[in-house]
C-alpha cells in the first residue's frame, strides 16, 4: 500500500456523509476519455464466492433521497450528478448469505479516482449519503451490506442453534469489504473502460476498524486509507461515536 492515512480522531455523525478532502478529487489523474457504458456489467467472482445478480441502472442527476433506517431519519441530498448505479450480489456456496455491493460512477467529470465508504455500528456499509457524497466530489464510489443488518441489527450474529455465526461474522469483519474492492474495480475498469488511477477507503467507527482491517489483511487493495473513530474496542462504554469527542 503506498499511502496509509488514519486517524483516531472523531469523525462526523453516525452514517453521515464521510469525504477525502475536496482538494484530492480535484487532482485529477484520469479523467473519463472513453465511452460511459451503463449497462449489463460482466464481473467475475472473487475467489471463494458466486455472483447471483447484476443489475445497472442510469439515474439522472438531482435529489438522492436516503431511507429511514432505525434509529436515522430519511435525508435528502441535493445536488448529486447523473450516475451509474451498479448492483452486484454475491453469495459463499454453502453458507446462504447475500452481500450486496453497490457501485456509484459519476456520468461526468470522473477523476480517474475510486474510494470506498464503510459503515456505522453494526452495518457494514453506507445507505446512499456518503455515496452520493463522493461522486458529487467526482469520485466513483462502493460500499457493501455485508450480507448482515442495519446499524443496531444484530439478528444476525446468531445462527438458528443460538450459536455465533461465524460465517457472517466473517463477512462483517473485513471479507466482504475485500470481495467489494475486487468487484468495485472491475465495474469502474467496465464502466469507464479503463481502471481507477487511485483507490482509497474512507470509514468512520466500524469503517474506520474496516479500514484498519483492509490495512492489516489486505493491503493491496487501496493506495490511501482515511480511518476515523475506529470502533477496535467494542466492551468499552467510554468510546464516543463519530462525530463527538468527551470533555
Amino acid at each position: 500500500m503506498k499511502r496509509v492515512l488514519t486517524s483516531l480522531a472523531a469523525g462526523v455523525p453516525l452514517a453521515a456523509a464521510i469525504f477525502l478532502p475536496t482538494g484530492v478529487a480535484a487532482d485529477t489523474g484520469s479523467p473519463v476519455t472513453g465511452p460511459f457504458t451503463c449497462s449489463s456489467v460482466s464481473v467475475k467472482a472473487p475467489s471463494g464466492t458466486t455472483v447471483e445478480s447484476v443489475t445497472a441502472q442510469r439515474r439522472e442527476a438531482g435529489t438522492v433521497t436516503v431511507p429511514e433506517v432505525t434509529p436515522l431519519p430519511s435525508i435528502e441530498i441535493p445536488g448529486v450528478p447523473a450516475h451509474c448505479a451498479v448492483t452486484v450480489t454475491l453469495t459463499h456456496p454453502g453458507v446462504g448469505d447475500h452481500a450486496k455491493v453497490q457501485v456509484w460512477l459519476p456520468e461526468a467529470s470522473w477523476t480517474g479516482r475510486f474510494q470506498a465508504v464503510g459503515g456505522s455500528a453494526f452495518a457494514a456499509g453506507d445507505y446512499g449519503a456518503a455515496l452520493a457524497g463522493a461522486i458529487k466530489t467526482g469520485y466513483a464510489a462502493a460500499t457493501t451490506d455485508a450480507g448482515v443488518g442495519t446499524y443496531i441489527d444484530t439478528t444476525w450474529a446468531l445462527n438458528s442453534a443460538g450459536e455465533v455465526n461465524t460465517e457472517l461474522l466473517k463477512n462483517f469483519a473485513d471479507r466482504s469489504q475485500h470481495e467489494m474492492t475486487v468487484v468495485a474495480k472491475q465495474v469502474i475498469a467496465a464502466v469507464y473502460g479503463k481502471p481507477a488511477s487511485y483507490s482509497y477507503w474512507n470509514g468512520c467507527s466500524t469503517g474506520g476498524r474496516q479500514g484498519y482491517m483492509e490495512a492489516q489483511r489486505h493491503p493491496g487493495d487501496y493506495d490511501g486509507i482515511l480511518a476515523t473513530a475506529p470502533a477496535i474496542n467494542w466492551t468499552s462504554s467510554r468510546s464516543p461515536p463519530c462525530g463527538r469527542r468527551w470533555s
